[in-house]
């Protein structure tokens, strides 16, 4: 069962956008993505609902489907086989323009990140540091 998804952008220069945001009172890099609702129509439009909640950047899902380069699972709760789904989407193939980023109370903001090269500028959540792993 799928609880929660998050929608990853990959630039090919830049690296995968992730976040800083306030997790149990403490700054630490995410990635950004959250809980399914019943409302969304599958798991992708949960990621791309909660990658505007957090970002305020406008995509749709529809422009993002094609740009989908993977995407892979990870389990959170192997006791209640709770499971959260990474998209993995092409950057460079959207209209997304990370220029208009504003902080908006739930990312402190937004950055690049390239794994093996770059340092997260806060310490990674659990689900950030296991989903490294697999970028």
């Amino acid at each position: 069962m799928f609880r929660s998804c998050s929608l990853i952008f990959y630039h090919p220069e830049y690296g995968y956008l992730l976040c800083e945001e306030y997790r149990k009172n403490k700054l630490c890099s995410h990635c950004i993505g959250g809980k399914c609702e019943s409302f969304d129509a599958s798991l992708l439009d949960t990621a791309c609902r909660e990658f505007m909640e957090e970002t305020s950047l406008a995509i749709n899902t529809q422009d993002i489907q094609p740009c989908i380069i993977r995407h892979f699972d990870i389990t959170v709760s192997k006791k209640n086989k709770i499971r959260h789904r990474f998209y993995i989407a092409d950057i460079t193939k959207t209209t997304v323009d990370i220029n208009n980023y504003r902080p908006n109370g739930i990312t402190e903001s937004i950055f690049y990140y390239r794994p093996n090269y770059d340092s997260l500028p806060s310490p990674p959540s659990w689900l950030l540091s296991t989903c490294i792993i697999f970028l």
